[in-house]
């Protein structure tokens, strides 16, 4: 079992890091100003990870690592000869979780992992909560890729779904029109057709706004790892349609779930087993009484997607891209209504709520409504407030909402981040030789009184 091992490196270095404290909020301050902190860096993979869902370019790739270039930014300070800790507190300042900076370091240099450990774990108890990523789990943080060449014969969804359900390992494929495999259209139709009989029926992440006939090329692959559930986005009878011309084998594109997420069709049956439970019961009176929760009408409304998250901490995947109209769920209007504070339509400016009216009538929404959840403390908010109160005012009964989840992991006050496991997850991860960590357990901060 490793304790604290101290060496006269490390205290050198640790004497260094204190004489930091006291300038760590201006450090990170000015590190903010700098490098402007992106939320959409704070987690490294689509839509797994996903927390701010607003890069048109992240919802094309699905997949692709939003922090590649803040990463490789820290691999050239580590190339460079930059102080640890220097390195550490940059890359926060950048918008990195601590986890990935010690994975990164160590795998540089893994003959000094228990350094950059200790340095790490030396910084900690300054640093704020949200650093920590505490919800992913750090065994699965760092996944082995592997690349086409490397599934052999054997080039199927299955084989894929395999590899990731076993040991979360992902293709290494490319984000762009062709997909990153070609894979047989019969397998297509043989998952597509045993997601119809299973027992939630035809499995769904989105609603497209898009006429199913023609699937969009690559067709996406969701692999859950809750379930290991697998789903096609694509129509059964498109694909058939396409065999049918002559089309034997299609592009996809694989999208990878962790364990809190699910597809928006299993949300009912979930909601459902969660209310059964008597742990972790979540109150319905925060959901409008519960009067939009029927899990046997077939129809997810936003309440059950809400519901989900507070009791489990479940989420839907992102769809593919909301800026077309894709979205989670039609909710309906009274719904809304009843959920967040939708104004009066005649406190809406004249002009403005001529032109929102002008829109629905000739063309609908232009896009989905969008319900942010701030999973810290469950609060919920909702975009286009005002065009829900002039759909309201027309009669419109149905309005596309898609979700957006955040949980920054903030501590109030001077309370430290407290992540060593996962630091220490990290650096084995990386190829540490310090045996099996325990991390420092810090005393919580002296009560102020200015809390």
């Amino acid at each position: 079992m490793y304790e604290s091992v101290e060496t006269p490196s490390t205290r050198t270095e640790s004497f260094r890091i204190k004489t930091l404290f006291r300038a760590l909020p201006k450090l990170l301050a000015s590190a903010a100003v700098l490098f402007p902190i992106s939320a959409a860096t704070l987690h490294a993979e689509l839509p797994t990870d996903l927390e701010i869902q607003s890069s048109r370019l992240s919802m094309n790739a699905y997949g692709a690592n939003l922090n590649d270039h803040e990463t490789g930014y820290i691999k050239s300070l580590i190339a460079k000869d930059y102080p640890t800790p220097s390195i550490i507190l940059h890359g926060i300042g950048r918008g990195l979780p601590i986890n990935d900076i010690v994975y990164h370091l160590v795998k540089s240099d893994p003959e000094s992992g228990l350094e950059i450990y200790q340095q790490a774990m030396d910084l900690l108890p300054s640093l704020p909560g949200w650093v920590c990523e505490q919800s992913i789990a750090s065994k699965n943080r760092f996944y082995e890729r592997y690349s086409a060449s490397q599934l052999g014969a054997s080039k199927s969804i299955q084989a894929v779904a395999g590899k990731y359900f076993s040991t979360s390992a992902r293709l290494n494929g490319m984000s762009n029109s062709k997909g990153e495999l070609q894979v047989n259209i019969d397998e297509l139709l043989e998952i597509a057709n045993r997601e119809k009989k299973g027992s939630n029926g035809d499995a769904w992440w989105y609603k497209s706004a898009k006429n199913p006939s023609t699937p969009q090329l690559p067709i996406l692959i969701s692999l859950y790892q809750k379930d290991k559930h697998v789903v096609v986005d694509a129509d059964v009878e498109a694909l058939k349609q396409h065999k049918a011309s002559g089309t034997n084998t299609l592009p996809v594109k694989f999208i990878y779930n962790a364990e809190n997420l699910l597809p928006t069709s299993h949300v009912e049956p979930a909601v459902a087993k969660a209310m059964r439970s008597r742990i972790g019961g979540v109150s319905l009176a925060n959901y409008a009484g519960g009067r939009y929760i029927d899990t046997n009408d077939n129809r997810t409304s936003a309440s059950e997607v809400l519901y989900i998250y507070d009791a489990q901490r479940l989420r839907v995947t992102p769809p593919r891209e909301w800026r077309q109209l894709d979205h989670h769920v039609n909710a309906k209007t009274s719904e809304l209504m009843a959920l967040f504070p939708i104004p009066e339509k005649s406190s809406i400016p004249g002009n403005k709520g001529n032109k929102i009216a002008r829109q629905l009538k000739n063309n609908g929404f232009e896009k989905p409504v969008m319900i942010t959840v701030y999973g810290d403390t469950m609060e919920r908010w909702i975009d286009d407030a005002e065009w829900v109160a002039v759909a309201n005012s027309l009669g419109v009964k149905y309005i596309p909402a898609v979700f957006f989840y955040h949980e920054t992991e903030r501590y109030t006050c001077d309370s430290p981040a407290a992540c060593g496991a996962g630091i220490c997850g990290s650096a084995l991860a990386a190829g540490a030789g310090i045996g099996t960590c325990k991390p420092v357990v810090y005393p919580p901060p002296p009560s102020s009184s200015q809390d």
